[in-house]
Order: structure tokens, then sequence, then C-alpha cells
């Protein structure tokens, strides 16, 4: 198996890993009112943001990274591609400052601050 067929396991792997972790976070469906609904899908996607921005998605992004590493200096990968991956896991760990400085709550007052884990 070479690298390239490595690396398109390791990125399977941390798809359905991803969408493990989603389908963990839904609570099962109960008859409640409009307003509990509200409160219980902000609460699911603020775990899902939680989730991938906290402990477990850094240590992807790690493995991500180390993995990137090795094909980058084996020749498996471009530099392109690294500088790309690179630029991409910035956004998805800087999305929550971005959007609360858009948002004109300033940084470290977000939404999902306050929810109950």
């Amino acid at each position: 198996m070479n690298i390239a067929d490595q690396m398109k396991l390791a990125w399977k792997a941390c798809m359905i890993a991803f969408f493990a972790i989603t389908l963990s976070l839904v609570a099962p469906a109960n008859p409640v009112k409009a307003e509990e609904t509200k409160t219980q899908i902000s609460n699911i996607i603020c775990n899902a943001v939680n989730q991938l921005t906290g402990p477990i998605g850094r240590a992807i992004a790690i493995l991500i990274i180390i993995s990137l590493a090795i094909s980058l200096f084996l020749g498996k990968v471009s530099w392109g591609m690294a500088i790309a991956v690179a630029v991409g896991m910035g956004i998805l760990f800087g999305a929550k400052n971005v959007v609360e400085l858009l948002a004109g709550t300033g940084t470290g007052s977000g939404v999902c601050d306050n929810i109950a884990h």
C-alpha cells in the first residue's frame, strides 16, 4: 500500500469519525414545544462546533499534519497542497473568532460558551 492510498484511507477514517461524532450529538426526538426545539437545535449545533474545535478536532488535526508532513517530505504531496491544508485548518479553527468579530460580540463571548456540557 503506497502513501497515497494510506492518505485516502486516513481521510476516510477522519470523515467517518466526524460523522460518528456529529450523529452522537443528536438528541432523541421527543414531543417538545417550539422554543425548546430551537434551544435543542442550537445546543446540538454548539456541541458539534465545540467538538470540532475542541480537543477531538485538534487531535484529528495533529494526525492529519503528521501524515501530511511525512507525505510531503517523501515527495508524495506538493507544497501547494500542504499550504492549502494549513490554510484550511486555520480557517476551521479560526471560524468561531471570525464570526464573533463580524457579529460585533468580541472575542470570548460566543453563543456556544454558555452551553451546558
